[in-house]
Parts: C-alpha cells; sequence; structure tokens
C-alpha cells in the first residue's frame, strides 16, 4: 500500500526522476493513495543537465541565450512540490466494474502556486479515472488513455 513516505517516479519532463511524498490531501481519513490524488512531494533524485556537464567554468559563467520556449529555473534537488498520482501497483477498480493494475508508481508534477504542469509533455498513457479530476490538462499532453 501506497502512504507517506513511499517513493514515485516521475513520467514528465521536467527534470526530475524520482521524489517522496511527504504529505497527501484527500478524503478525510483516507489512509492510502489512489489514482488522482494531490501529493506533496520532495524532489530526491534530478536528471543531470548535458549543458552543464559539456561546459567548462568560463561559459558557465556568461549568460546562456534563453528562447521563447525554453524553461528559465530547472528543478532542484530537495524542492517541494505538487503532484498527481497518475499510475498505482496495486489493482484500482472502477465504478464501470473495470479494474486497472500498472508496473510501476508514478506521479506528474504541479506547480506549488497555481497548480500548474512544470513539464511541456507527459510520458505514456495515463488511466480514464484522471477525467474525474479538474486536470484535463495532463490527459491532452499524454500519449493516450487506458
Amino acid at each position: 500500500m501506497i502512504c507517506r513516505g513511499s517513493f514515485f517516479q516521475v513520467i514528465d519532463n521536467s527534470g526530475a526522476i524520482q521524489v517522496k511524498c511527504i504529505h497527501h490531501y484527500s478524503s478525510f481519513k483516507q489512509r492510502y493513495i489512489n489514482i488522482g490524488d494531490l501529493l506533496l512531494v520532495v524532489v530526491k533524485n534530478v536528471r543531470t543537465s548535458q549543458y552543464v556537464a559539456t561546459k567548462t567554468q568560463k561559459e558557465l559563467e556568461t549568460p546562456r541565450p534563453t528562447k521563447p520556449g525554453m524553461k528559465k529555473d530547472p528543478i532542484k534537488k530537495g524542492e517541494i512540490l505538487f503532484g498527481l498520482v497518475t499510475h498505482v501497483r496495486d489493482l484500482q477498480q472502477a465504478k464501470s466494474n473495470f479494474a486497472i493494475k500498472f508496473f510501476q508508481v508514478s506521479v506528474v508534477l504541479l506547480k506549488r502556486t497555481n497548480k500548474t504542469l512544470v513539464g511541456t509533455r507527459v510520458f505514456g498513457s495515463l488511466p480514464k479515472i484522471l477525467r474525474s479530476t479538474c486536470y484535463m490538462r495532463i490527459l491532452t499532453l499524454s500519449s493516450g488513455l487506458c
């Protein structure tokens, strides 16, 4: 069962690899986490930027030109964000007697201020159960529904 203190994989291109749950916002006295729940997570592992790894110290000190679609501030280790649960290993029973089970436990990261997406893409397919949440933008960015 998934509860506070569990680790999740991140399935968007925000730059984080793994996050840890520190609080979950669910209905009253709900102990375990289900698909569609909102979490407060802290970033544990981050992807290393290829730009930083290949440049010298002098090139790093010069300001890098920014393009309109480029992210200005990457995610750092230890940063606290919101996360929406998208995949759960446990068998989830829907209202229409449709059961779904995934091989990993994963989230999509959201900003803390206005709960918008941090990344610009979502990798993999998402369950149809997420249609009942108010995050339809995440479903449009995914590759499909299952």
